[in-house]
């Protein structure tokens, strides 16, 4: 189909879906590469700027980048895992305002402790993203305060709880073998109900 084909002028085609914030493209790939782009250059624009004149104590620096810089990025994570390119980017971004006046930098076991032990509390892309992922996975498949996917709950059977009796729906792009392996780790050894544990708990 092109533009031609369409009865209506207004209408026009589009190469994605615009699914609440989140862009979806023809493939997985082509996905995660967008929306991977777009969070790098949001959290620039948003730290840029603070450089040139949003000083402020080094203890409250990480609370501003955890709601502000941060949070367009904990919106779409728990659709889209972000690419190693990503989470190093963002990283890099925040720490260079964090430490932009510091003589000496803190260690990263502080800087990512929380606040309530003397640390500065500020949340690990990676680790915050990828428990954001899970937990939006275990919501439509294991949670009982939510309605259930069908695919989402075979898969979490399967994979984590070991029903070995169900056909193999095998693995999707986004929820691979590692993504089951961790889940299935903390529900053999967590002492937690892991369908109701939080994002902070992840």
């Amino acid at each position: 189909m092109c533009q031609e084909d369409l009865p209506h002028k207004y209408v026009q085609l589009s190469d994605h879906l615009d699914f609440v914030g989140v862009e979806l493209r023809a493939t997985f790939q082509h996905t995660r590469k967008v929306n991977g782009d777009q969070l790098q250059e949001r959290v620039k624009n948003t730290v840029g700027p603070w450089k040139a004149g949003r000083f402020m104590p080094l203890s409250i620096r990480s609370y501003s980048a955890n709601n502000y810089a941060l949070s367009k990025v904990w919106f779409k994570c728990s659709s889209v895992n972000l690419r190693n390119q990503d989470v190093d980017s963002i990283n890099s971004q925040v720490k260079s305002w964090i430490y932009q006046d510091c003589l000496e930098k803190p260690s990263e076991l502080v800087l990512y402790r929380d606040s309530t032990v003397g640390g500065l509390g500020l949340f690990h892309v990676k680790i915050r993203s990828q428990a954001l992922l899970i937990r939006s996975f275990l919501e439509t498949a294991s949670n009982p305060k939510f309605r259930h996917s069908l695919l989402y709950e075979t898969l979490f059977r399967y994979h984590v709880l070991g029903e070995d009796f169900l056909p193999n729906p095998g693995f999707l792009p986004y929820y691979d073998k590692d993504f089951f392996t961790t889940i299935r780790h903390y529900h053999e050894s967590c002492p937690l109900n892991i369908s109701v544990m939080t994002t902070k708990q992840w």
